[in-house]
């Protein structure tokens, strides 16, 4: 019996072509894995055949490299007085004389020969490495041969000229370099020749091999038979042409040889150099393409697999999508925020949630066709460019718009956009957050935090800024008068005598006075000065875009009469003067201290000068203030180190001419001063209220005056002059 497909079953043939395209990728993998790994073998080889060959002229260089050392050592003979003279027959005895074994032991030069223009010898020594000495030999006849053919060629006339390379002796090869010699003048032509030649032996080759990291070998070509190496390796060094020199071969799986050919003057090998590099590269290249293939056959394997379970997956996946979006549905009708869905191209509104329904007071029905525009708004009831961009599906998040309900009252509302990608449109999704409760609570924030800044930066009592918005804005009135180039002022206002006014008549009283004196000189300055209560009875005030010092003293001078007048407080008139310091940016200071600090002195100026006035700072203030200060700090030194001792002068009756009584004198010697007159520190004693501990000592001084009782008869007086202070009176 013949089994029929059904419709279905081709259906899901149809829509399954996974498998297939699964098998025909990993026929293409394969193919051209299989590519692939060859050619990278191949480069791997390649590379490592280049890096021999680099290797193998890096041998070159250090072949090189020992000429040129040999021709530096040769050159310090080569151009020398003493040596033209050898070479003309005139010191016979210069360099046995002068030779130095040492350093051609150093130099490793084992055979030095000078000859003449007439090619006989005139010098011929050899160096023994083992006990340093210099000795005379015969010449060498196949290095005296290799100098001639040089000299006789034309090849050794010039002053840098040299003859280079290795010279076949019957005691072994060696490296010879060859020159002319010159005097120090260097003209004419040469007076000799002189050569030194160095044994070429395995330690020369480890010196060649030095620029390699990888092990160095050398082989004289007479004894190749019995080096073990290859026999196509000395085939070729018996009949490679002169110009091939370098050979590479790969020596197994793991190494690969270079090989340097080094010939004698006549082109015959005489040293064969062997260089082996491990294939440490190509073996990894061999383990990683075996790797490589058991991860694609593994891809592939898996591969197909995964295909033959998408199928699968597609098809439960597209029976969830249903339950999904059910899901997804009841989620989003039971959200209390609203949701709109709207078309993306002409702003169309295709769906909406039920809590949007609620807060807009529309239906569904009513919702679907009408323009996003008709419900969301910008501030003013402007459709301003934020509402073009939710339109164009511009990704947009927490924008603050106004939302227009059914019955014309406005909601503020955060709005955020979200693109739906659908097969058959673009759809845009608006979620609308009521703002209300937020808004409220912002509000409420703002009020708070500005009630709070009032509180930290004006004073309580008069309501003016303190010395908290001082410290803010006197900094940043000079920087700005720094850029702008405009001066400002600092007044610095002390009230006279209210500290007598709070004793006399109560706090409360100097509260209401305080309050009555900030309205005054509030309504004295201009609305864009500063007016600031410092603490107590002290004020500031900072006069802004001043042109000329004259502003300063009118402005100054209107102060002092506004605050003259007397003011009634519970029905009694009480009169406050102020005495004020002026101090002016950038004249007297360029920083906020420095105008305080230098207003503050001028105040105290004003004082001494009678208070109910102004004075403006000058730098003469500043050193009088530093002057009494030093007196202040030695008048306490001196109390406590007895500087201080009362003189007494007789005071003489005119009439009878005898001593009527005493005075006594207050002295002050100070350490460095010597005698300080009481017109200098009595003042700043007064002052300070040191006045009253120097009072003191001078009546126990006085005191202990019994030996005046005594001596006297009858007694006189004695007197002293007491300050008001000791009294108990105040000014």
């Amino acid at each position: 019996m013949t089994k029929s497909i059904t419709p279905e079953t081709k259906t899901r043939i149809r829509q399954s072509p996974l498998p297939v395209i699964g098998a025909a990728v990993a026929v293409i993998l394969v193919v051209f894995y299989g590519w692939s790994q060859r050619d990278w073998l191949a480069n791997v080889a390649d590379i490592e055949a280049r890096d021999v060959d680099m290797q193998s002229r890096q041998l070159e260089r250090g072949y090189a490299t020992e000429l040129d050392d040999l021709y530096s050592a040769v050159s310090d003979y080569a151009i020398w007085d003493e040596a033209a003279e050898l070479a003309r027959g005139n010191r016979p005895n210069f360099f046995p004389e002068s030779l130095n074994p040492g350093s051609l032991v150093r130099l490793e030069v084992d055979t030095f020969l000078v000859i003449d223009r007439n090619f006989e010898t005139r010098a011929s020594f050899a160096t023994d490495a083992n006990s340093g000495q210099v000795y005379e030999i015969p010449p060498d006849p196949d290095l005296l041969t290799a100098v001639k053919q040089g000299a006789a060629s034309e090849q050794l006339n010039g002053v840098t000229d040299s003859l280079r390379g290795i010279v076949q002796r019957a005691r072994g090869p060696a490296l010879f370099v060859a020159r002319p010699i010159f005097d120090r003048a260097a003209k004419g032509p040469p007076a000799g020749w002189i050569c030194f030649a160095r044994a070429f032996t395995p330690v020369m080759v480890e010196h060649m091999g030095r620029f390699s990291p990888w092990p160095v070998t050398g082989y004289p070509v007479a004894n190749l038979d019995r080096s073990g190496l290859p026999a196509d390796v000395t085939e070729w060094v018996r009949h490679s042409p002169l110009s091939a020199n370098l050979l590479t071969r790969v020596s197994g799986r793991t190494h690969v040889s270079g090989y340097l050919i080094l010939r004698d003057q006549v082109g015959t090998p005489v040293w064969l150099v062997q260089l082996e590099i491990p294939r440490s590269a190509y073996a990894q290249a061999q383990r990683t393409t075996l790797y490589q293939t058991i991860l694609l056959g593994l891809l592939v394997s898996g591969f197909m697999l995964v295909a033959v379970l998408l199928v699968a997956r597609s098809r439960r996946l597209s029976a969830d999508r249903k339950a999904l979006e059910s899901r997804y549905r009841a989620i989003i009708e039971q959200a209390q925020d609203g949701l709109l869905v709207a078309d993306a191209r002409t702003g169309e509104i295709v769906d909406a949630n039920p809590a949007v329904q609620q807060q807009l007071g529309f239906t569904l029905d009513e919702l679907r066709g009408r323009s996003v525009l008709s419900v969301l708004r910008g501030p003013n009831d402007s459709q301003d460019p934020v509402i073009a961009t939710l339109a164009r599906v511009e990704p947009s998040r927490g924008i603050e718009l106004v939302q227009w309900l059914k019955d014309g009252r406005q909601m503020d509302v955060e709005v955020s956009c979200v693109p739906i990608e659908s097969r058959d449109r673009r759809l845009v999704s608006y979620l609308m957050r009521d703002l209300s409760e937020r808004k409220k609570a912002q509000t409420q924030l703002l009020a708070n935090q500005q009630r709070l800044d009032k509180l930290a930066n004006h004073d309580h009592l008069t309501g003016l800024p303190n010395r908290l918005f001082l410290q803010a804005h006197l900094p940043e009135a000079i920087a700005r008068g720094q850029i702008s180039g405009q001066m400002l002022a600092v007044l610095f206002l002390d009230l006279d005598r209210f500290k007598h006014i709070n004793d006399s008549r109560g706090h409360e009283v100097g509260d209401k006075l305080l309050q009555e004196i900030a309205k005054r000189v509030r309504a004295a300055v201009r609305p864009v000065d500063v007016v600031v209560r410092m603490g107590g009875d002290e004020f500031v005030v900072v006069l802004h875009r001043v042109h000329s010092p004259d502003e300063v003293a009118i402005a100054a001078t209107r102060i002092n009469e506004v605050l003259s007048a007397p003011v009634m407080i519970d029905g009694r008139a009480l009169v406050a003067t102020v005495s004020i310091g002026v101090s002016m940016f950038p004249r007297d200071g360029a920083t906020m201290g420095e105008l305080l600090k230098h207003s503050d002195t001028a105040m105290y100026q004003a004082k001494d000068l009678g208070r109910n006035n102004f004075q403006v700072f000058s730098p003469q203030m500043d050193r009088s203030l530093k002057e009494r200060v030093a007196i202040e700090s030695s008048l306490r030194a001196g109390l406590k180190l007895n500087q201080f001792d009362v003189h007494y002068q007789p005071i003489i009756d005119i009439h009878s001419r005898r001593v009527a009584g005493l005075e006594a004198l207050l002295r002050w010697k100070h350490p460095a001063q010597g005698y300080v007159s009481p017109e200098r520190f009595i003042e700043v004693a007064e002052e300070t209220g040191l006045i009253i501990p120097i009072g003191q000592f001078v009546l126990d001084r006085i005191g202990r005056m019994h030996w005046w009782q005594v001596a006297i008869k009858p007694a006189k007086p004695l007197a002293s002059a007491i300050t008001a202070k000791r009294t108990g009176h105040d000014t």
